[in-house]
């Protein structure tokens, strides 16, 4: 029994790799995109990473230096800084968007080119309803999340690396006591995320079923009456 648990466990995750593997090349013709967005998010997060430094330095210039002329200078820097944060994020933010539609339309068109080349049994095993569910909303969430994963995985990992920098240069003792506190937020994070997975799963199933009965009744309207 134990065995059999095992591979159904390995054969589950070949599965899920194959899917995602998919998805990756369905993205390949996005690389341009996702390259500029890198770019930016990586400006983005110097820039963002720069904030709080000068913010610093500008405290000590009003209230340990008393300096006007280093009060004005920290003073510009930080407004460059927080602008060009700004601008970087939406500029990373808008292609990640054009990506993320490019995406969802390449996958949806390929669903539905595998639809129409499917034989009638098909479609007497699977209502109409539930194909354009899946059509409609499962190909949206995939895509989305796909885009989004990839964003959010780019971005974070940007951004540790900067602020570990910034923070090893400032003080690596109270560096260590941060990194202390990491192993129980992952545990969390671990935890709510099988949990939002197996809800985004039931949610997606109701979904189908819901557009399924709406459709067929909306269908059987004329027959009905």
């Amino acid at each position: 029994a134990a065995h059999t648990v095992t591979a159904a466990g390995t054969k589950t995750k070949k599965k899920k790799v194959g899917t995602l593997a998919a998805l990756l090349r369905l993205s390949l013709p996005d690389l341009p995109l996702l390259s500029a967005a890198f770019v930016f998010l990586v400006l983005y997060a110097v820039a963002a990473a720069s904030v709080p430094h000068f913010t610093g330095n500008l405290v000590d210039a009003v209230a340990i230096d008393r300096d006007p002329d280093a009060f004005r200078r920290y003073s510009v820097m930080l407004l460059i800084a927080a602008l060009a944060s700004g601008i970087f994020a939406g500029l990373r933010g808008s292609i990640f968007t054009v990506q993320m539609a490019r995406l969802n339309a390449r996958v949806r068109r390929r669903l539905f080119d595998t639809i129409l080349s499917q034989d009638v049994g098909f479609f007497d095993l699977n209502k109409t309803g539930d194909l354009s569910s899946r059509l409609n909303n499962d190909c949206s969430t995939v895509s989305n999340a796909l885009s989004l994963n990839i964003n959010i995985l780019l971005r974070n990992t940007v951004n540790v690396i900067g602020v570990l920098c910034f923070m090893m240069a400032l003080s690596w003792p109270l560096t260590a006591v941060t990194l202390a506190s990491l192993p129980p937020t992952l545990i969390v994070s671990k935890v709510y995320g099988r949990y939002f997975k197996t809800i985004s799963k039931k949610t997606q199933k109701a979904l189908a079923e819901a557009t399924e009965v709406a459709e067929e009744s909306l269908s059987s309207v004329r027959t009905i009456r």
